[in-house]
C-alpha cells in the first residue's frame, strides 16, 4: 500500500487526531479535477482567447492558468 492509499484508509477519529481529515482526499482527487479542468478550458479555448483579447496582434500572447 501506499503511503497516499495508508492515508485514506485511516478512519475518521485517526484522521482527526492527525489533522488530516481533508487533505488526503483532495490529494487523491487532484488528478481528475486537473482532467477536468483541461478538459473545459480547451472546450471554451476560443472564448477564453477572445475574452482575453489574446492572439489579436501578432505578439506572442500567453494566457497562465493558475490555482492553489
Amino acid at each position: 500500500m501506499n503511503p497516499l492509499s495508508a492515508l485514506l484508509s485511516l478512519d475518521g477519529d485517526q484522521k482527526k487526531t492527525l489533522g488530516i481529515q481533508y487533505t488526503p482526499q483532495e490529494i487523491h482527487d487532484q488528478v481528475d479535477l486537473w482532467v477536468d479542468s483541461m478538459e473545459r478550458v480547451f472546450k471554451h479555448r476560443q472564448e477564453l482567447l477572445d475574452l482575453f483579447g489574446l492572439l489579436s496582434n501578432q505578439k506572442l500572447s500567453i494566457l497562465y492558468l493558475a490555482g492553489a
